[in-house]
């Protein structure tokens, strides 16, 4: 019979070596009002050298990719912690806990051919295959792409009566550079589609022209600029309630969810999930009186495509490539109440009748709300197989909500 071994896809290297951390750390605990307040304090700095990461390699080495050591990176920080017994009496209880954290990542070299900057991709091909940098000095976590700037306008073309199509316009100032910027070359003409209400880029290095190489830039920054959590726990005459929050603040996500949920391209004819692009609010090229197509073409009507696209406030989704712009990327600061408890233990008097030395009965609640301004399912998300391109979100699955309803007993 045949042999069921494959060769490897990942390449070999004889040259990688262990990952060495050298880590410095200084600490303080305090007391006060015989330990009923406790305060710590953590300063560390930790460098990790020949940092080791999996690096895909060209399509045309024979194999997929290869555990490589990269670089050198450093991760200094403070963290601090807070456990209070407030209130302490017969029938009353209340305990306060509190930490945060600040974390300031940099990266120290990057060996090999890699030079001063590596390009890396969050997954996927939705957007491209190099939406992430790391550069020598700064921190990990950089999100790369265009910048967005909205939509073209009806004053950005010409309707061309013998084509039936649209013409951008072509005048130049006094320098020779295009007034109306040309990002076509970027966000390829899907078939007709392209004129008015066409997705828009800035125009970073002013030449009028858009290009890969001169109108990127970092547009994301994946890493927090804090992290932290809090809790209490309270009692009284055998009522107890706990509830733990956790938050993180200032980190970005690139929501991959937004272009692929609402782009009108190749297999993705039918994607359009994404309430940022309904109807009321994007720009149309059918008739909804007619059912028409009056954007180019047979049926093409400029007048009439202009009165009912007077108040759309986002581009239309027909486009032959999709790519990362700043658009996609959120603010994905959070708060959430990770688990609330409740429960009461009844009097012994009441459970010794019945050979009980104690019965509590609770109710707990997982996940129970969050609160953020990102759209996406869950802000605490990273579908990227790699730390080095951390707040990726294609697809995730959000935070499950959970109940539980439980006895306590003590015979």
């Amino acid at each position: 019979g045949q042999s069921s071994l494959q060769p490897a896809k990942r390449l070999r290297n004889e040259n990688l070596t262990w990952e060495s951390k050298f880590s410095t750390n200084v600490g303080f605990d305090f007391g006060f009002f015989n330990n009923r307040i406790n305060l710590t304090f953590d300063y560390y700095n930790d460098v990790t050298k020949d940092l080791i990461m999996e690096v895909q390699l060209p399509s045309n080495a024979g194999y997929s990719s290869q555990y490589q050591n990269l670089g050198q990176t450093t991760n200094r920080g403070v963290e601090l912690s807070l456990n209070a017994n407030l209130v302490q009496t017969k029938d009353f209880y209340l305990d306060f806990n509190f930490n945060i954290a600040f974390n300031k990542n940099k990266v120290d070299a990057l060996y090999g051919a890699n030079g001063d900057e590596m390009i890396l991709s969050g997954g996927g091909t939705e957007t491209g295959s190099d939406n992430y940098r790391v550069f020598v000095g700064q921190e990990v976590g950089l999100m790369y792409g265009y910048v967005s700037d909205g939509m073209y306008s009806f004053d950005d073309f010409t309707f061309n009566p013998t084509t039936k199509k649209w013409d951008i316009v072509t005048t130049k100032d006094e320098n020779g550079v295009p007034i109306v910027t040309d990002c076509s070359g970027v966000l390829s003409r899907a078939g007709g589609y392209f004129g008015p209400g066409h997705m828009k880029l800035k125009d970073l290095n002013g030449d009028g022209v858009i290009d890969a190489d001169n109108d990127r830039k970092v547009i994301g920054h994946a890493l927090p600029k804090h992290t932290g959590g809090f809790s209490f726990n309270a009692g009284w005459k055998g009522f107890d309630v706990t509830a733990m929050f956790n938050w993180s603040y200032g980190n970005d996500i690139l929501n991959i969810n937004k272009v692929d949920y609402t782009s009108y391209t190749g297999s993705k004819r039918y994607q359009n999930l994404s309430n940022d692009m309904r109807l009321a609010n994007r720009f149309t090229t059918i008739d909804p009186a007619t059912g028409l197509n009056i954007y180019y073409g047979e049926y093409a009507n400029p007048e009439r495509l202009q009165e009912i696209n007077s108040n759309a406030s986002i581009w239309h989704p027909l486009m032959n490539n999709t790519i990362t712009t700043d658009w996609l990327v959120e603010d994905g600061s959070f708060l959430r109440l990770g688990v609330l408890t409740l429960g009461y233990t009844l009097p012994k008097y009441w459970t010794q009748k019945f050979g009980v030395k104690s019965l509590r009965v609770y109710a707990t609640g997982n996940n129970l709300f969050c609160l953020t301004g990102y759209s996406g399912q869950d802000p605490e998300v990273n579908t990227s197989s790699s730390n080095m391109t951390p707040g990726y979100d294609r697809s995730a699955y959000p935070k499950s909500r959970s109940y539980i309803f439980g006895l306590n007993v003590t015979f």
